[in-house]
């Protein structure tokens, strides 16, 4: 685990360029200990944005973490489908469409309208309503909005539509 400090000096750097810091891991992965720092901004990030913040924490990283023994650097963006846990990952994902998985094990896939102070506010989706769907009893503009304490939920995660996604 890195300290608070460490934290909030990577997230100065990340934000110097225009980037959110979305998450600071250190774990082992087959018997190597890895620092996987992932950043997000909205209109993605490349794989030049990555190497540049890699640069940029490198040196500081090596002062800060010298009592950690060899670690790799990994730097990359948290990826489309992401699970969400922070609020911050909830609202670098508003506008998108997640999956909630419930602690009662049901789920319900929606649009993140919101999110403040520990409540989702969630317009469920069409194939959340999948017998209705059916029956063609629900109209996109019929869908309710929900507005979720995050108790409730297990794991919330951005989903895509790969179906009908194209580039």
């Amino acid at each position: 685990m890195i300290s608070q400090e460490v934290y909030k000096q990577i997230e100065s750097i990340v934000a110097q360029k225009g980037m959110i810091l979305y998450d600071v891991e250190l774990f082992r992965e087959n018997e190597e200990l890895l620092l996987r720092i992932s950043i997000f901004k909205h209109d993605g990030i490349s794989l030049d944005d990555c190497e540049m913040i890699s640069k940029l924490v490198s040196p500081m990283l090596d002062v800060e973490l010298d009592s950690i023994d060899s670690y790799n650097l990994e730097v990359s963006s948290p990826g489309v489908e992401r699970v969400l846990k922070k609020p911050q990952h909830f609202l670098c994902s508003i506008g998108q469409k997640v999956e909630i998985r419930f602690n009662d094990k049901t789920t319900m896939k929606g649009i993140l309208e919101n999110y403040d102070s520990n409540i989702l506010e969630v317009r469920e989706t069409i194939e959340s309503n999948s017998k209705k769907k059916n029956k063609g009893e629900v109209k996109n503009d019929e869908l309710k909005l929900h507005s979720i304490p995050l108790d409730r939920c297990k794991k919330v995660k951005t989903i895509i539509d790969w179906d009908s996604y194209t580039l």
